[in-house]
């Protein structure tokens, strides 16, 4: 006879692989947006509030 593994073997959270797709793809939005966030801050262009022209 063949021996098959209960369907109720219960296994732990951070065993699972979906858990770390679960948690790190938020995760990794977090940190791409505060990088462009960074990088859009460090780069902001010159705001002329001057209006008059210099030749």
């Amino acid at each position: 006879m063949k021996k098959t593994m209960p369907a109720s073997i219960l296994v732990p959270w951070y065993k699972v692989g979906m858990v770390w797709v679960m948690i790190g793809l938020p995760f990794a939005v977090v940190i791409a947006s505060t990088v462009t966030f960074v990088i859009a801050h460090e780069n902001a262009p010159l705001i002329v509030t001057d209006s008059t022209e210099t030749d």
